[in-house]
């Protein structure tokens, strides 16, 4: 193959593994695409399922099933890759679903990071022990949308992240479900400081995240969390661990640690073997909702740690009415009365404008968090703060504002899609139980996977192979990889 050149895949199951060393160019893209269902089966190939070899770049990969590779990757990049575009790609029962850079934790990478690489349309879910694992990076310029994360680790036993980048920056997660995940449902940035000393450039926008076996959303050094919706993880559901910047805007966080009783949020928290600091990190919260977080009958509040200068207001506060907020400069917990009598305001200039009120959704039980018409959030909340704007969209990708701006990631009565929105919406409501999540991405994989035929009008080389060949003149041989 050549640069420019589209190999498309016929419908049809191949049971071996496949290396890719061929690049396009900037201008001329390597484009390998699956025509109807087609499955790559690893039973009884010791083998990753796809390899992009050290420096393969400008390549695209759509519509391949990667299925069976037991203690190997789906598919992996091994480093020094660059502009890589995956799309509707589904990969499962693996030991990662996707590598992105080969090595040891903590080390630099054996054959170099990876340059922007785009995702989408991805379901990754039921491998061993992760679904996106950037390990140990950095994966810089990433973007990770329209995408489910799920059952990572659980048939396992395992602790599996849903997405777990260790280094990188310029990292943009929007519209990705991350859930039932053996251990976190997304964790960036755990050994950043290894690399950087402040904030790295993140962004989780539009995202689920829920029902993971262990923490929600993890931040290490910096980021913007933006109209998303954290709820029912196991542990604290949003954890923001160095020195640097953050901002929580129309975000809702609830239900979260329900049986292991932990913190609805917390910031700066000390690390037993810390590799950066806590003792000046920046965090802006507003338009969000923190509510019902804790077991039932043992509510938990958000703990701000010493080093943390918060800048907080247009939220509701409702989890837990002693200890509403802990802050650690002060050792003093303040109360849900303490917000509602400005005693919280007074004392640190926070939430002056804040709610203490059940946020009252359509059906919390079944998990709609659809905001009831006479919600206390509808209209309560404030087109920017501390310089940082609301978002023009809500979660579903609505215009914002509707009337007065809501706090939290669904602007009530507004159904009209932003024209700033790419993203394909698929609902109209927020109900997101597992049962229907998954239904959901897949409906978006049909709708990403469908190749039209004008797509193949190109003056360009066309190979074409069917289900009765093989993929095996792409196979070489590959390095030997880091556990």
């Amino acid at each position: 193959m050549k640069p420019g050149d589209i190999l498309v895949v016929h419908e049809g199951t191949y049971n071996e593994a496949v290396d890719i060393e061929a690049s396009g160019a900037d201008d001329a893209y390597l484009r390998i695409i699956g025509q109807g269902s087609v499955i790559l089966n690893g039973e009884g190939v010791q083998q990753d399922g796809i390899v992009l070899r050290p420096g393969v770049s400008y390549l695209e990969i759509e519509g391949i099933h990667i299925t069976g590779f037991l203690g190997s990757w789906g598919l992996a990049l091994y480093g020094g890759n660059k502009h890589i575009v995956l799309r509707s790609i589904e990969v499962d029962h693996c030991d990662a679903g996707l590598r992105l850079t080969v090595g040891y934790s903590g080390q630099p990478p054996e054959f170099g990071d990876t340059e922007d690489v785009t995702i989408e349309g991805a379901y990754i879910h039921h491998n061993s022990v992760g679904g996106l694992d950037c390990t140990p990076g950095p994966c810089r310029r990433l973007t990770v949308k329209n995408s489910e994360f799920a059952y990572n680790g659980a048939e396992a036993g395992f602790g599996a992240d849903g997405v777990g980048i260790e280094t990188g920056d310029h990292i943009l997660m929007e519209n990705v479900r991350s859930h039932n995940n053996g251990g976190d449902g997304i964790d960036i940035g755990s050994r950043n400081p290894l690399i950087r000393e402040r904030s790295a450039d993140i962004s989780v926008e539009e995202c689920h995240v829920y029902e993971n076996g262990r923490n929600g959303l993890k931040l290490w050094t910096g980021g913007r969390v933006i109209n998303c919706m954290v709820y029912s993880n196991a542990l604290c559901p949003l954890v923001i661990i160095y020195n640097a910047d953050y901002a929580v805007v129309n975000t809702l966080v609830t239900r979260n640690s329900r049986e292991d009783r932990d913190y609805g949020m917390t910031a700066g928290y000390a690390q037993p073997e810390p590799l950066g600091k806590n003792d000046d990190i920046r965090l802006i919260i507003f338009n969000s909702i923190f509510a019902f977080n804790g077991p039932p009958g043992e509510p938990t509040g958000v703990y701000v740690g010493k080093g943390v200068k918060l800048l907080s207001d247009y939220n509701i506060w409702y989890s837990r009415p002693d200890e509403e907020i802990y802050l650690e400069a002060n050792e003093k917990s303040y109360s849900q009365t303490d917000i509602r009598d400005k005693v919280w305001f007074a004392e640190t200039g926070n939430d002056e404008h804040s709610i203490v009120a059940d946020p009252m959704f359509v059906n919390l039980a079944e998990n709609n968090f659809d905001l009831s018409p006479n919600s206390p959030a509808v209209d309560k909340g404030t087109p920017a703060f501390q310089g940082i704007s609301a978002p023009s969209i809500d979660i579903l990708g609505h215009k914002r504002p509707y009337g007065k701006y809501d706090i939290g990631p669904v602007e009530s009565g507004s159904l009209e899609p932003s024209e700033e929105t790419t993203r394909t919406v698929t609902s109209s409501q927020t109900t997101t139980a597992a049962t229907t999540a998954k239904s959901t991405s897949e409906t978006k994989l049909e709708e990403t996977r469908g190749l039209e035929t004008s797509t193949l009008i190109v003056a360009i080389t066309m190979v074409v192979v069917a289900a009765i060949g093989s993929l095996a003149f792409l196979r070489l041989r590959k390095p030997m990889r880091s556990q």
